[in-house]
């Protein structure tokens, strides 16, 4: 049997490709879509993150820490930090700095709540034989060669910082050559609090007596947990603001994927995700997920060992970042619906990669500055969220017409004449017989 509206074909060839129906591929317009949904998300993420970083003062919690943190570049954030980079400064739990901008030489003191008084006598080389825990490490305009950007710093080690009441002094010592009455910064970090103080001072001036100079701050700090853990509270702190940078930029890249399909197959994510809440248990999955992500990535990050990952800082960067990007894509990937895992995974790893070297270009060609790190952040982010979402398959299928009925042409019927039903006027039973002939009583 042969269909009527079906004309014979002739097959293909083997080894000749079959091309697919347009009805089964997804459309690149539609991945281009949600590469534009997926960078708009991440970037209205970071600079909410940015806006609420600079307020909270992220940049001074964060700077001068011998902690690396994968997103927050070690540059230089202000005059003093650039200072006491300038100088190896040695970081610890409470740092408390002194700036001045003449030849002369003053001297920075403090007095811990043991009674220790630390100035220019406590000395890296000469701590061992004092009981404090506070060092003066540098100590600027002491002897030549004098500069016009001199710096002290007292440092506290880590994990070795008695609680209780500090009070921080300052005495001009002698005169070189500069202009007086002498300004002055004091800049106080404790666990990551900056306290900064300003004034002016001259020589010869009448301190109190029994007090070692001019008093600038009184402060009363507790220990800290963290060094119990045998681990620097530079890396907590490292740890925590990229698991809140993370977690926040995925579930924002989460929340706009899926409004973006939402709207894209509106009768059919709708009303699941509006009556059951999957969204929100989606988006709240992947918010602990790039938590999770973000803390994973910046503790391998802090602890792989240099010969391994930080022979150039250039790739151990990208190297780190692509990693960050990567887990946030595999966090993502099986739960937004039409984004695979494996699709996610390469998709964050290019991005993630991308967006590393983007994070370093941007930086250097703005300048090493606050301004030129916060841009890269937002660049980077935008970029990730690009990647991911564009991996996301959409089918787009257009309305086809209905399939028309075929009809088949048997020869053999042409010879059967067609049956009567008749009922059989006897009994109830009918009589079956051909047309056109009496039925035949017995």
């Amino acid at each position: 049997m042969t269909p009527l509206n079906d004309p014979q074909m002739p097959e293909p060839p083997d080894d000749e490709p079959v091309e697919m129906p347009p009805a089964s591929r997804p459309r690149f317009s539609a991945r281009l879509l949600f590469a534009v949904i997926g960078a708009a998300g991440c970037l209205l993420a970071a600079l909410a993150l940015e806006g609420f970083y600079w307020r909270a003062h992220t940049a001074s919690w964060l700077s001068h820490d011998e902690t690396p943190i994968l997103l927050f570049l070690p540059h230089i954030r202000n005059d003093t930090e650039r200072r006491l980079r300038e100088a190896n400064a040695t970081s610890g739990d409470i740092e408390i700095s002194l700036t001045w901008d003449n030849l002369n030489d003053l001297d920075l003191h403090c007095i811990d709540p043991e009674g220790q008084h630390i100035f220019y006598v406590t000395t890296p080389e000469t701590q061992p034989a004092h009981a404090t825990n506070g060092v003066l490490d540098i100590d600027r305009n002491r002897g030549v060669p004098y500069t016009n950007h001199p710096v002290e710093h007292i440092y506290f080690q880590h994990g070795h910082t008695p609680p209780g009441r500090y009070q921080v002094f300052v005495d001009h010592y002698a005169l070189h050559g500069g202009s007086d009455p002498t300004k002055y910064q004091v800049t106080v970090k404790e666990f990551g609090r900056i306290h900064k103080y300003e004034g002016q001072i001259s020589r010869g001036y009448q301190h109190p007596a029994r007090t070692p100079g001019k008093l600038i701050c009184e402060f009363t700090t507790g220990s800290t947990p963290f060094p119990s853990l045998g681990l620097p509270a530079g890396f907590w702190r490292g740890l925590l603001v990229m698991a809140i940078w993370t977690a926040i930029v995925a579930a924002a890249l989460c929340v706009a994927l899926l409004a973006g399909l939402t709207l894209f197959y509106r009768f059919v994510y709708r009303a699941p995700f509006l009556e059951t809440g999957k969204a929100a248990r989606i988006g709240l999955t992947c918010l602990l997920l790039g938590g999770l992500s973000g803390a994973i990535a910046q503790a391998a990050y802090t602890f792989v060992p240099p010969p391994f990952l930080k022979l150039h800082p250039t790739w151990s960067h990208i190297v780190g970042v692509a990693l960050l990007a990567a887990m946030v894509g595999t966090a993502l990937g099986g739960r937004i619906p039409h984004l695979k895992h494996g699709r996610a995974f390469l998709g964050g790893l290019a991005g993630g990669a991308l967006s590393g070297r983007l994070f370093l270009g941007a930086y250097l060609l703005l300048g090493e500055t606050v301004g030129s790190e916060i841009c890269a952040r937002v660049v980077s982010a935008a970029v990730v969220g690009a990647a991911i979402g564009f991996m996301i398959e959409l089918v787009v299928e257009p309305p086809q017409a209905p399939e028309e009925p075929i009809e088949y042409e048997d020869e053999t019927l042409d010879g059967m004449q067609p049956l009567s039903l008749r009922a059989n006027r006897i009994g109830p039973t009918g009589k079956l017989r051909r047309a056109g002939r009496e039925a035949v009583h017995r």
